[in-house]
């Protein structure tokens, strides 16, 4: 997603578009060509075991609060306008059937895609560095403030969500990335990942909006690593992806790739995937990622019946207040 005039840099660039972005209403994959997290499940601090409530027979989280993390409001959208709160909900649900789940409802992810959102706003004639780029009438910029409103008002505790564009741009096009965040698993990967992300100063501590916009704009085999280790997946998955990228630059050919698929509620594959190679045999990095999400999707259907509209819509905000009010917090994963 990086420019470059070369054409083998640019293959890796379609193959790397894929990967990062949740397109509205189409089912992509936030890397069908596989970028990756945690080093191992093992690198993820345990927490405390605690029991699993139950809120109208319903059990709940089976991971302990993160200190600290408490919202007097979780998701405050009642400050938004009627179809503004609509419009978070419906972001909110989209999240929750797609990878995002596995940030939201619990933290397996650092980082999910949300949302994508296209806009005709790249630079075509202007020079660069001149002030006058776009007409401040364009309607894509009154988009992109409704967009960053109803972003502003989803957060609770550990959960924020945030907006950032994409480096690379087509003609007039640029997109631009909605991403939710869980801020305590960010702290680990910032510090299990620390002679990765020194580079830059990055810092436990450090927001996600200014990490995301670090790695979006960055040379595109450190983009490659940052984004696998912010969407969490396995350091085998990608160290393999980031040298694919490098091969690729070198020689310009495509290097052969299998995918590791997990499940999310709205599809079997193709949201939640990392690329391995070919002939791959799961690690048990891969067999745990893989029995953690299921049991947290199991879960989320268990609950989501209970939040459905007559028409089938979710009730999102509702929902992720009833769930995370069992516990009092957003909390941290269990250890495998």
């Amino acid at each position: 997603m990086l420019r470059t005039s070369r054409p083998r840099a640019l293959l890796v660039t379609v193959v790397f578009l894929s990967l990062v972005a949740a397109a509205c209403g189409t089912p992509r994959a936030e890397s069908p060509a596989g970028v990756p997290l945690p080093s191992s499940p093992n690198a993820v601090e345990s927490v405390p075991e605690v029991s699993s409530p139950r809120v109208g027979g319903l059990p709940g989280p089976s991971w302990g609060a993160l200190p600290g993390t408490e919202d007097a409001l979780c998701f405050p959208v009642e400050d938004l306008p009627a179809p503004l709160q609509a419009r978070a909900d419906t972001l909110l649900a989209r999240a929750l059937d797609n990878e995002a789940l596995f940030t939201l409802w619990e933290p397996l992810k650092p980082m999910s895609s949300v949302h994508l959102e296209r806009t005709g706003l790249a630079r075509v004639e202007a020079l660069e560095g001149e002030r006058n780029q776009v007409s401040t009438e364009h309607p894509d910029l009154a988009v992109l403030r409704e967009l960053q409103e109803v972003v502003r008002h989803l957060h609770c505790g550990a959960i924020t969500m945030t907006v950032v564009p994409y480096r690379a741009t087509q003609d007039s096009t640029r997109s631009v990335q909605v991403t939710v965040v869980h801020q305590g698993r960010l702290d680990q990967v910032l510090e299990r990942d620390l002679p990765f992300w020194g580079q830059w100063g990055l810092v436990p501590g450090a927001s996600a909006h200014a990490v995301v916009s670090v790695v979006e704009f960055e040379a595109p085999l450190d983009r490659f690593r940052g984004y696998g280790y912010l969407f969490g997946y396995p350091e085998h998955a990608v160290t393999f992806f980031t040298e694919a990228g490098r091969e690729m630059q070198e020689t310009g050919e495509f290097v052969a790739r299998d995918f590791f698929q997990i499940p999310v509620h709205s599809s079997e594959t193709g949201r939640f995937v990392y690329a391995v190679p070919p002939g791959h045999d799961p690690l048990p990095e891969d067999e745990w990622i893989r029995s953690e999400s299921a049991r947290i999707l199991e879960l989320y259907r268990a609950w989501r019946p209970r939040f459905e509209n007559e028409d089938g819509t979710l009730r999102a905000v509702e929902m992720l207040r009833a769930w995370f009010e069992v516990e009092g917090g957003v909390g941290l994963p269990r250890g495998p």
